[in-house]
């Protein structure tokens, strides 16, 4: 019986690639590029729980804007690659190719993240991870949703020459179709009443970090500091989807100190 299985799916198989695709449907290239868009917005949804079902179908109405196509279109066509199983089976070997892609440049993100926490500095040195916020934001152009504020006040384990810094992934949705981009800063006040601050313009999807360089004769009173999103879009096909957040309290390495 397994022989006989297998012979037929191998005949299926052999079957579907002498058919031709027809014109109407979505052609294997563009269909690909189509379903990573697709799973790619299926994933963002399962990650940030705060987006309700109607926002999750307007995104997917906005890969189908984005490649020119209907849903009808869409689901005629996904109908009949799954009837044509030779055809799927290559697309879809293809886009795991990508997400694998996708997974090592994640993993490098955290290994990143991970040495953030050294930031140039020697291993003997002491952070502290202040951040307590959502771990997954999404910041549209939307007014009401386009900033993300910090504010920490410093206690006894702020210390002299104590440095800051922030950290974040930042994944655009459409950043090349609305020009879209972020502003990043962060200020420090000293409990002699001067300041320091640092600022960084950010307009595409990666790893990004920003530290206010240490003082070796002052202590921190508080950190401020704010993400600001743009974009030359008002309508919900815009935003950024900001994740691996930290801002990190980084006390000067001991032999630092000595010195």
């Amino acid at each position: 019986m397994k022989n006989i299985y297998t012979l037929s799916m191998l005949l299926l198989l052999l079957v579907s690639c002498q058919v031709k695709i027809p014109k109407e449907i979505i052609q294997p290239d563009k269909m690909e590029t189509v379903l990573y868009d697709y799973h790619m917005v299926q994933a963002m949804g399962s990650e940030i729980t705060s987006i309700p079902d109607y926002q999750l179908k307007l995104y997917h109405s906005y890969v189908f804007d984005k490649h020119g196509i209907t849903k009808a279109l869409f689901d005629s066509s996904m109908v009949w690659y799954t009837r044509h199983p030779a055809y799927l089976t290559q697309i879809y070997a293809d886009l795991q190719e990508q997400f694998d892609h996708e997974v090592a440049v994640l993993q490098d993100e955290k290994e990143l993240t991970q040495n953030v926490k050294k930031n140039s500095i020697d291993e003997n040195a002491d952070t502290l991870d202040m951040w307590r916020g959502k771990e997954v934001l999404h910041l549209t152009s939307s007014p009401i949703n386009n900033r993300l504020f910090l504010s920490f006040e410093s206690d006894s384990a702020f210390i002299e020459g104590d440095s800051v810094a922030l950290a974040l992934n930042t994944r655009f949705f459409a950043e090349k179709d609305f020009n879209a981009k972020m502003h990043a800063a962060i200020l420090v006040t000293y409990k002699d009443g001067t300041m320091s601050s640092v600022a960084t313009d950010i307009n595409s999807s990666g790893r990004y970090a920003l530290e206010v360089n240490r003082d070796y004769d002052k202590v921190m009173k508080k950190v401020e500091g704010f993400v600001y999103y743009t974009d030359d879009n008002e309508s919900w096909s815009s935003g950024v989807v900001l994740d691996g957040l930290s801002l990190l309290r980084i006390h000067p390495a001991i032999n630092e100190t000595e010195e």
